[in-house]
């Protein structure tokens, strides 16, 4: 019965959440790797979980936050699978991050300047070894041959891997012991991770432009995983091995037992406050329409969309406004939105357009290519930098939207972006 809540609660998710569930390789991983990942019988199961979803739901009702519903969910979950199979270990809360759309708004948006790095110190590395390299925006070109370093294929994508791998030999430590990882060494190994993932792109950017290895070739993932291996898991294992010890008091191993009736009426509460929750998903965001008036010109089509971003159609352009939001929350960044629209970025690089930078890219998706512009504006300051409009909207109360450019010609992108960027509002 306790599978029947887990199913009802992430049924309730994807009902009001299924524009923003994207199945990528590293959650469905995820989903894949947790039941092994997580482990029950740390003694008898509390109510902790209860509570931090109960908090969770009550503050949605003042508060619209997408990672906040989805938090709110998951610690619903982990409360019935507690109840279960007794007191959770901490492996669960960190799988629960890593699943998280906040996690992989923090992947995608702010480990962008460690691409643009990787990209400049792997070219440097080349010319150092003799080659003839450069590197523009994520692309680094040896011998005319162009190489991106692209969180679409193995590249990138195995910082979330490596993390999830990690867990999985955490979880096999504790098995291995008959033990639980505490907070301290579970955070200072999942920074370990984080740094070997770092060196095995940059020694797996490396082979790919030294032997010409483009998408495509069978040895393109081949290199990743080989490298997420020999850089990443078998450091970790012999690492994990003399330096994590367990804690020392060990609690009895508990079998767990059916549900409670006290704990079916708290879950049967969370499942009301989770769909009472999840409602507001559906309705469409209020915009201040007075500022923007000002993105509204004449010879583009304007409509407003269910989520509240504002599209601008002509047919040769297509310029989304996006709308503020909070410091702590997602901003609906074009790296995650097009990927959801099956679109890949080819090429991403910062540029300085209308006296301001901005983030230039091209999106490929089959035989169509886009050319894509962005950056957050307040009508006053400009910036491409997630910690500079953070900081601004955190401490001077400032409200930055989203300007979000397409267009089919490269040409007319920049002069869109020129008109954009030239707005007085």
């Amino acid at each position: 019965m306790a599978l029947l809540l887990l199913l009802a609660f992430g049924g309730i998710y994807i009902a009001f959440q299924q524009a923003y569930l994207l199945l990528d390789f590293s959650f469905v991983l995820g989903l894949l790797l947790s039941p092994f990942i997580i482990r029950g019988g740390q003694g008898v199961g509390g109510h902790r979980f209860a509570g931090w979803a109960l908090a969770g739901f009550l503050l949605l009702f003042w508060e619209r936050n997408s990672s906040l519903y989805f938090f709110s969910i998951g610690a619903a979950m982990l409360y019935v699978l507690e109840q279960w199979r007794g007191r959770l270990n901490k492996l669960s809360l960190a799988l629960l991050l890593l699943l998280s759309p906040i996690f992989r708004q923090v992947l995608n948006g702010w480990s962008f300047p460690i691409r643009l790095w990787l990209s400049e110190q792997a070219a440097a590395a080349l010319g150092t070894l003799g080659y003839t390299a450069s590197a523009q925006g994520n692309i680094i070109i040896l011998n005319g041959i162009e190489h991106a370093v692209d969180p679409a294929c193995a590249g990138l994508k195995m910082l979330s891997t490596a993390l999830l791998l990690g867990l999985v030999l955490l979880a096999y430590r504790e098995r291995q012991r008959q033990a639980y990882i505490g907070f301290l060494p579970l955070g200072l190994s999942l920074l370990l991770l984080l740094l070997l993932a770092v060196v095995a792109n940059f020694n797996r950017l490396l082979a790919l432009v030294i032997f010409h290895i483009l998408p495509g070739h069978p040895m393109h993932d081949g290199i990743g995983l080989l490298s997420l291996l020999l850089y990443v898991w078998l450091p970790f294992y012999f690492f994990t091995g003399f330096w994590w010890k367990a804690e020392k008091e060990r609690s009895p191993e508990w079998r767990g037992q059916p549900l409670s009736w006290r704990s079916w009426g708290l879950s049967g509460l969370l499942l009301l406050l989770a769909i009472g929750g999840g409602r507001q998903f559906g309705q469409p965001l209020q915009m201040e329409d007075a500022r923007l008036a000002a993105f509204r010109p004449a010879d583009f089509e304007a409509s407003l969309t269910t989520n509240g971003v504002l599209q601008l159609k002509r047919s040769d352009a297509l310029i989304y406004v996006k709308p503020p939001v909070k410091p702590w929350q997602g901003s609906h960044d074009p790296r995650i939105c097009w990927r959801g629209s099956g679109y890949d970025f080819a090429r991403v690089e910062k540029v300085r357009l209308a006296g301001g930078e901005v983030y230039k890219g091209e999106l490929v998706k089959g035989e169509e290519r886009i050319y894509s512009a962005w950056w957050y504006d307040d009508g006053e300051a400009q910036t491409v930098e997630e910690w500079d409009w953070r900081w601004n909207s955190w401490w001077r109360g400032r409200s930055y939207y989203l300007i979000n450019v397409n267009t089919a010609e490269e040409s007319c992108l920049e002069e869109l972006v020129v008109r954009m960027r030239q707005l007085d509002w």
